[in-house]
């Protein structure tokens, strides 16, 4: 991030980042990182929902759509967000920062054993991410032989949410931009499965998130030649 915002500054270019997705799981120092924008969200720190700071470096040109009043600095419209939610969103904020070592350690303990139990139980397995530079509460994988966007792309009411993209462009028949970015072919876009886990996730969670999975794979049809291995995996029942 670092060396994108100091290419930008070099031609003049300003530079927005969506800090969404890492406020709570990676440490962001808007200075250090030196972009002139950088927007999170209160929801995912487990804040109130529909609130997040956008962060504006000092002297960056800023347009607002509607007009706002002195209160606001002349920067948006309304007398404001509401004072509990502003209070609500500093400690969620002050509560992450506070434990983020402890719980990126218990997270990636987590993922990577849901890792090896994939890897155990399911042939033709690969995984999307880099191992270093990954946060610990996101795992993307593909399943070759099996397209997403069927049962095993979908959320189970109540149990186990597994995306093939970020939730913006759920639905879509398309692949997944971002893989294809990186280089990915269609077809392998196509099988990516994305699992995410958290805060309130335990063991027991993705013991039954790789059962269901299980389900899934023999619900998409899979060829012959795709069987589940007939393995133990780290979680205790077999395969197959």
């Amino acid at each position: 991030m670092e060396e994108l915002a100091a290419v930008c500054r070099s031609h003049g270019v300003l530079f927005h980042t969506d800090a969404v997705q890492a406020a709570g799981k990676l440490p962001i120092d808007v200075q250090q990182l030196g972009v002139d924008f950088l927007s999170l969200s209160a929801h995912k720190l487990r804040a109130p929902k529909g609130m997040g700071p956008s962060v504006l470096k000092p002297g960056s040109p800023f347009e607002p759509h509607i007009i706002g009043g002195g209160q606001e600095r002349g920067q948006r419209g309304g007398p404001g967000e509401r004072s509990q939610n502003m209070v609500a969103y500093g400690k969620a904020a002050e509560l992450a920062l506070g434990h983020i070592n402890d719980e990126n350690t218990r997270v990636r303990a987590l993922r990577d054993r849901l890792e090896r139990g994939i890897l155990q139980a399911f042939p033709r397995f690969r995984t999307e991410r880099r191992r270093r530079a990954a946060a610990a509460e996101y795992d993307q994988h593909r399943f070759q032989w099996c397209r997403g966007g069927g049962d095993p792309a979908a959320a189970r009411p109540g149990r186990h949410l597994r995306l093939e993209r970020s939730a913006c462009t759920t639905g879509s028949i398309e692949p997944s931009h971002v893989l294809r970015a990186h280089g990915r072919a269609v077809v392998r876009s196509k099988g990516s499965l994305r699992l995410a886990g958290g805060r309130t996730t335990r063991r027991r969670t993705w013991t039954r998130g790789l059962g269901t999975l299980r389900q899934s794979w023999r619900a998409c049809g899979t060829p012959r030649r795709s069987r589940l291995t007939k393995q133990r995996t780290p979680f205790g029942p077999k395969a197959g």
